[in-house]
């Protein structure tokens, strides 16, 4: 409950617990080395927990280096790339302080691959299709403008070969759907690496040719053509991105517009 109190784990390691009563705190000592890029992620409302989960990192010297809550969702993550060797301690607890037997979380320490977005997010099932998948640690992959407190947000382009429906009747994901993402039939995607795989993302199943954004695409002088029907998969590159697009309709019929984005989990309000 405590620092000096800190059980003992290794980076690789997930711990299963829960957040007992209220007041209850976690602790954890790993040994960590300069320049290793460590990754700290807590599941709890992902795996259907009540814990709102905040988690702060100590370095040797016991001083406070990083702090996170609400990162996923009520969950929290740790991105830390340690300036000298040691040993380190995370500090788990819930945010309002309460706890009980449906406060159970996993914790996971690891220095390989986690993935926070992929794109394009969708796919036609039954083909294979390039995928540029940004997080940490990814093996081959490079630096971005995104910056995080660990460092840069990677980016790598990987192939993966999407099932058909068929091959893939029961939909067995391994990550949580959210009501509102429970409309979309996909796949879980995992980067496999030799320091272990990475987290889930899911890859909704498109019922149209996909069409990726190209840029300019930011005045509506430079729309993106595209023919309907289709899916197009796009992201909000920056700060009051805006992207145009421009089809041509044919008189009497009828087309449906429907913009997805925070439907797939993501923290957007689009219009």
């Amino acid at each position: 409950n405590s620092l000096e109190q800190a059980g003992t784990v290794d980076i690789g390691s997930v711990v299963n617990g829960v957040i007992g009563a209220a007041n209850d705190m976690d602790c954890f000592r790993f040994k960590a080395t300069a320049g290793q890029r460590v990754i700290i992620a807590a599941w709890a409302e992902r795996i259907d927990s009540r814990l709102d989960a905040t988690l702060e990192l100590f370095d040797p010297t016991g001083s406070l280096v990083q702090l996170n809550r609400d990162w996923d969702g009520h969950d929290a993550l740790l991105d830390y790339t340690p300036e000298v060797d040691g040993e380190y301690v995370v500090r788990l607890y819930d945010f309002q302080y309460t706890g009980g037997a449906e406060h159970f979380y996993r914790l996971w320490v690891t220095d390989g691959p986690y993935v926070d977005s992929i794109a394009p997010p969708i796919a036609e099932p039954g083909t294979k299709q390039s995928f540029t998948l940004y997080g940490r640690n990814l093996p081959g992959g490079t630096a971005t403008k995104w910056e995080t407190p660990g460092g840069p947000l990677e980016a790598l382009t990987v192939e993966f070969e999407v099932p058909a429906a068929s091959e893939n009747p029961e939909l067995n994901w391994a990550s949580p759907v959210r009501p509102a993402e429970a409309v979309f039939d996909g796949v879980d995607y995992r980067l496999t690496t030799e320091k272990g795989t990475s987290n889930p993302l899911r890859i909704a199943r498109a019922t149209a040719p996909v069409v990726l954004e190209q840029e300019p695409n930011s005045e509506e002088g430079t729309a993106q053509a595209v023919e309907a029907p289709c899916e197009v998969a796009g992201q909000f590159q920056q700060l009051g991105d805006v992207d145009y697009y421009t089809f041509t309709a044919i008189k009497g019929t009828v087309y449906q517009i429907e913009l997805v984005s925070q439907r797939f989990g993501l923290p957007t309000d689009p219009l």
